[in-house]
């Protein structure tokens, strides 16, 4: 499972990795909302986050890490020079 802080965020993934488009999401449209998705944890073998990498993203990661009895993955290492995964795509497709 794939959470995203926002939709453009997640509609950037989809167009640097279209092959993900069979797996699952949840967009929380706000950090604040991050709390909403726990319930669902256990149901994944595999929970991946794509939060900002701001403070409020930092928080939320580690407030689904705490509670992810799962494989955890903090996919926003993977573009931690930018804030999001948008600006990383704004900035791979120059």
């Amino acid at each position: 499972m794939n959470l995203f802080e926002g939709f453009l965020d997640f509609l950037s993934f989809l167009s640097l990795m279209p092959q993900k488009a069979n797996e699952d999401f949840i967009i929380t449209n706000s950090t604040s909302l991050v709390k909403n998705t726990i319930e669902v944890l256990p149901n994944y073998t595999t929970v991946k986050t794509f939060f900002d990498n701001d403070d409020s993203g930092i928080k939320a990661t580690k407030l689904i890490q705490a509670n992810c009895k799962r494989e955890f993955l903090n996919e926003s290492l993977k573009f931690k020079k930018y804030n999001d995964v948008n600006d990383y795509l704004m900035a791979y497709r120059r």
